[in-house]
């Protein structure tokens, strides 16, 4: 039970700074500056999920992920995703800009490249520990670095009331994430390129590549969409409503899977419906104290976001259900099959075009909502039909790494 409790906290604290490094930005730039801020930050977490090729996953579930020698391979790896990443934000910039009318801006863009190859450097050992169910590193890891952002925000917000102390504020996140990462490991860091390692490693790595480029689309897709469709305004509306009801379900969805994780990988073949209960009881759970909370947190921001008030029950209801989702997900990692979350995630995806289209002729955000709920729903009925299918099967994680 202490174990969950740690990622619990870990997780809760982390989102929570979060939560109020975002509410400080609204109140210090308004709803436009806030808004292109907010961008700055969707571009970051699109590369964070484009690039994912689950790294630290395959510390804690892959049968040799404690070994020094396959850290260090996976130490390679790691830089070579950020100096990707940080190419993929440059070529992306202007294009981006362009599309969201924010061209002024364009140079911001550009600086966050930056962030994805700071992070490269960050050190494993963290979420090795979490084999042996030890998470007080991993969520030291998760917090410190928050708290840093979040102070730079504190400092210097009020002073700038520029989207650049989104930027200011990401960079410290980062050069705190990989500073502490070091001041925590037990082990030397170490890394090395092995060609085997690498295409292996990828193929493993590639479905939850797609994944968290679906996971990107079912997160923030749609914002870049509204701001393209209805403006700008409208971008920051959609991102706050995210952001005020999302995020107690985001702190239980990876809590979750943190501590079931490690655990079912000794029982892979362990019962879904249970799991699938747990995770349905807490969405309930969390989410009539998250509607309340979120229309306090609107009473203490500026006029221009008391729109989303009578939107909240909807902006609760998309997010619990990835809830139930994510216990799919973590069910089908522990067995080695990083397939079903891409074909949870899939129609969300398919739901973007028709989102466009509806906001592109007269629809609103309650409109988008509702699109939203039901491509999660359709994602949620088609997991439990993979996972229902995946029963019985052998745990594939042995043949798909050394």
């Amino acid at each position: 039970m202490s174990g969950i409790v740690t990622l619990l906290i870990g997780h809760g604290l982390t989102a929570g700074l979060t939560f109020a490094r975002n509410l400080l930005l609204a109140r210090f730039l308004g709803l436009e500056d806030y808004s292109v801020a907010i961008i700055l930050s969707l571009v970051i977490s699109a590369v964070e999920l484009m690039t994912s090729i689950g790294i630290p996953q395959l510390c804690v579930s892959h049968p040799r992920g404690g070994s020094r020698q396959m850290q260090a391979g996976l130490h390679g790896m790691q830089i070579i995703r950020g100096i990707f990443g940080g190419v993929l934000i440059l070529i992306l910039a202007h294009p981006l800009a362009h599309a969201l009318e924010i061209t002024r801006h364009v140079s911001l863009l550009m600086w966050s490249a930056l962030i994805p190859i700071v992070m490269g450097f960050c050190h494993l050992d963290p979420f090795r520990a979490q084999r042996t169910g030890r998470h007080l590193r991993y969520t030291l890891f998760l917090i410190v670095p928050a708290a840093v952002s979040v102070s730079v925000v504190v400092i210097y917000g009020k002073a700038l009331l520029q989207p650049e102390v989104m930027l200011f504020a990401l960079i410290a996140h980062a050069i705190g994430a990989t500073l502490i990462s070091h001041a925590l490991a037990l082990h030397r860091y170490q890394f090395h390129v092995r060609k085997a390692l690498v295409v292996k490693t990828l193929r493993y790595g590639m479905p939850i590549a797609a994944n968290g480029a679906l996971l990107f689309a079912v997160l923030h897709l749609e914002k870049l969409i509204a701001g393209h469709a209805l403006g700008l305004p409208e971008l920051g509306l959609v991102a706050m409503g995210a952001t005020l009801t999302l995020t107690p379900f985001l702190i239980a969805s990876k809590s979750f899977q943190a501590y079931h994780l490690p655990r079912l990988r000794h029982r892979p073949e362990a019962a879904l419906l249970p799991l699938l209960a747990q995770a349905a009881i807490a969405a309930v759970l969390i989410a009539l104290p998250t509607i309340v909370a979120a229309q306090y947190a609107l009473s203490i921001l500026a006029d221009g976001f008391q729109a989303l008030g009578p939107l909240l029950h909807l902006f609760v209801l998309v997010a619990a259900v990835r809830l139930p989702k994510s216990a799919l997900s973590t069910l089908a990692l522990a067995r080695g099959q990083t397939r079903l979350p891409v074909w949870a995630n899939l129609p969300r995806l398919l739901a973007a075009p028709a989102i466009w289209y509806a906001l592109s002729h007269g629809g609103s955000i309650e409109t988008l909502l509702y699109l939203a709920l039901l491509s999660e729903c359709a994602g949620l009925v088609l997991g439990l039909m993979l996972a229902l299918r995946l029963e019985g099967r052998p745990n594939s994680m042995r043949a798909a790494l050394p």
